[in-house]
């Protein structure tokens, strides 16, 4: 069974396994390309969800032979951890498939005894793995979309660009390619390029509003927290949420309680709050809770409950 990218000819089969969806339209996009000549899309292309059991239509899918195009593209979905007992065209295609077709099997998880199958395949199922990225592999994904639109992203910008966007692909898909339209002919994306042009995330700008708190500048906090108020960026209850997350997340980590932290937004709480002692950090929860729960409670003013807060935590 082959791993990776579908190559400059369609495979047979395509298992697209795990959760993230953007690269597998990514994929689906890439073999669409090779398959299916443009006007023919409706004619040589098919989409079944096997949870509906069109057994029979599927197969008669698979075994037809493009109308216009180079190939016949079947794309099917809902296979998720599928025995083979439920897939019995699935059994019969893999040992017969069609030269003229590629066929497109999407499921978040695989059964281990379709991986088996699959696996004695090797020349007829590609295995594309389709987990979220992470760390470095999801700042490489990000400079290589970059370089796909002929433009260079340098490891601050994208690590920025990761920041304000979260590790959704398709959100950074769509980040990038507006960033590589509103630069022009500029060769590069820079660090300042994004931070201009893509506005600062919730959780971004609550960390920008903690890091003067935790510095000392609770008037300074005041005056982010207002700015990104009337910018519409922020609201309060939107602070007190990620106020909350933050300083869980934080506290358990401190305390080792917490488990591995492997986002993005996770690994900037801990790098921003880390001088911050254990004892403050338990206040400073006890402060955003008290607070959350008097804005709950409907007190009359909740920008006047988040300067007062803000007044606390950086004292």
């Amino acid at each position: 069974m082959k791993t990776g990218n579908p190559s400059s000819s369609p495979p047979p089969v395509l298992l697209c396994a795990g959760p993230e969806k953007w690269l597998k339209a990514q994929a689906i996009e890439r073999l669409k390309s090779l398959c299916i000549l443009p006007g023919f899309e409706e004619m040589d292309m098919a989409t079944f969800d096997q949870t509906q059991e069109y057994d029979q239509a599927i197969m008669e899918a698979v075994k037809t032979a493009p109308f216009g195009s180079p190939y016949r593209l079947v794309i099917i979905s809902g296979l998720d951890e599928a025995s083979i007992d439920s897939l019995p065209w699935l059994v019969h295609y893999l040992n017969g498939p069609n030269p003229k077709a590629s066929v497109v099997l999407c499921a978040e998880k695989i059964s281990e005894e379709i991986r088996s199958l699959a696996q004695k395949k090797p020349d007829v199922v590609h295995l594309l793995w389709c987990h979220p990225l992470k760390g470095r592999d999801l700042r490489d994904w990000v400079v290589n979309q970059a370089r796909l639109l002929d433009k260079t992203l340098d490891s601050a910008a994208a690590h920025l660009l990761i920041a304000r966007c979260g590790d959704q692909l398709q959100s950074l898909f769509l980040a990038v390619e507006a960033l590589s339209l509103l630069v022009g002919s500029a060769a590069k994306i820079t660090e300042a390029d994004v931070e201009a042009i893509i506005s600062p995330s919730v959780r971004e700008t609550v960390f920008d509003i903690l890091d003067r708190a935790a510095a000392g500048q609770p008037q300074k906090a005041i005056e982010l927290l207002h700015q990104a108020l009337a910018q519409g960026q922020l609201t309060v209850e939107q602070l007190m949420g990620a106020l909350g997350w933050y300083y869980r997340m934080v506290w358990k980590n401190k305390t080792g309680m917490g488990s591995s932290w492997g986002s993005a937004d996770r690994q900037t709480a801990l790098s921003r709050l880390k001088r911050w002692p254990q004892q403050k950090l338990k206040a400073a929860l006890d402060e955003v809770l008290e607070a959350d729960t008097r804005l709950k409670l409907g007190y009359p003013s909740s920008e006047l409950l988040a300067d007062q807060l803000l007044l606390k935590l950086g004292a």
